[in-house]
């Protein structure tokens, strides 16, 4: 702005300087000195909205940073030597499923037993359903606030939706018995026993 209004201010201080006994070139200096002032106020504007662009450019190629996906190598998270089945003992093999039955997977903290549920889910897609520990997946029951009911209340009423989805041949939840106490815990075990008679249970305890 000071670079524009400086010739201005320079060229209006000449005339006026050279003509100011000249009353008609005065008379159009003063006449026109409105419309210089409009002019920067104009040049002004622009120069505000160039900047608010470069700020809302800005803004935009972070939300489209944030947006894309990030691909994530969980093996490396994964140490499958160390995941091992419950029922069975032995190692966890997640390249030969069996169609229906409960896996429970045990093993040592941070030896990739969650990061396994991802892995299997990001292989199978839509043919495997997740429930992590803690989310904020929408299930029917929510529409209806009256009756959400205690977290072991929820949890199963959201096992009781999954079950009747007919496309998820896999079901898998992490750490589903972390908050619920003994009577809740028992309750939600037999359901997952029944939904393993038609789905493979796939889960993790705490």
């Amino acid at each position: 702005m000071i670079i524009l209004m400086l010739p201005v201010f320079v060229v209006t201080a000449f005339i006026f300087n050279k003509n100011w006994q000249d009353a008609a070139t005065m008379a159009v200096l003063i006449a026109t000195l409105p419309r210089q002032i409009q002019l920067l106020q104009m040049c002004y504007a622009l120069i505000g909205y160039h900047t608010s662009i470069g700020v809302i450019k800005t803004m935009l190629d972070g939300i489209l940073e944030v947006l894309q996906p990030t691909t994530v190598d969980l093996d490396t998270y994964i140490q499958a030597n160390e995941i091992r089945v419950k029922q069975t003992g032995e190692i966890f093999d997640s390249t030969q499923l069996p169609k229906q039955g409960r896996v429970t997977l045990i093993g040592n903290n941070g030896v990739g037993k969650s990061c396994m549920l991802l892995k299997l889910k990001e292989d199978y897609q839509e043919q495997a359903y997740y429930l992590p520990a803690k989310h904020n997946l929408y299930f029917n029951y929510k529409s209806d606030k009256a009756h959400k009911g205690s977290t072991g209340q929820q949890l199963i009423k959201q096992i009781q939706e999954i079950r009747e989805d007919d496309q998820s041949r896999i079901v898998m939840l992490d750490e589903w018995d972390a908050h619920l106490d003994r009577e809740n815990t028992q309750i939600i075990d037999q359901y997952l026993d029944e939904l393993a008679q038609t789905r493979l249970v796939v889960d993790v305890r705490h």
